[in-house]
């Protein structure tokens, strides 16, 4: 909470990023993965090659599980730290890619369509209103392959 004559805001639920090295350190990603991995390689329909689009990315633990597992991925995050975080860790991985920008802008390039998407943990709370949500999902709609699925947690 802000105190009188600070001018700085202070990040609320809807706009704290945490910190990238306490965001991998609060979650355990190998017990995480070993678990949730299988479900998304099946929901998502993950074949050797997919291109899998995932909205909220942060350090990108889905996107290398999910790349070394055959598939293509580009990750976006607005948080310039979380992507940059990604980004070192995928270095060199041809099959990643990040890109920094809000969900309802989505400005990921449409290019070649995608086979999926997902939006995982708590990204939508970063989206404030109808109107964020309603742009966030047709922009997944315009760059889904017909018949692409999308997961939403």
């Amino acid at each position: 909470m802000s105190q009188p004559g600070d001018a700085t805001p202070k990040p609320t639920a809807a706009t704290a990023t945490p910190e990238p090295d306490l965001y991998r350190q609060i979650i355990d990603w190998d017990k995480r993965l070993r678990h949730e991995g299988p479900f998304l390689i099946e929901a998502l329909a993950v074949a050797p090659g997919a291109r899998v689009l995932d909205l909220g990315s942060a350090t990108g633990e889905h996107d290398r599980w999910l790349a070394a597992h055959g598939a293509r991925v580009v990750g976006g995050d607005r948080s310039a730290e979380m992507i940059a975080a990604a980004r070192a860790t995928a270095a060199g991985d041809a099959r990643i890619e990040y890109l920094e920008g809000d969900l309802a802008a989505l400005p990921m390039p449409i290019g070649e369509p995608y086979d999926a998407a997902m939006c995982l943990g708590n990204t939508l709370v970063h989206v404030l209103d109808e109107a964020g949500i309603a742009a966030c999902a047709k922009g997944v709609g315009l760059r889904l392959r017909p018949g692409g699925a999308f997961l939403v947690q």
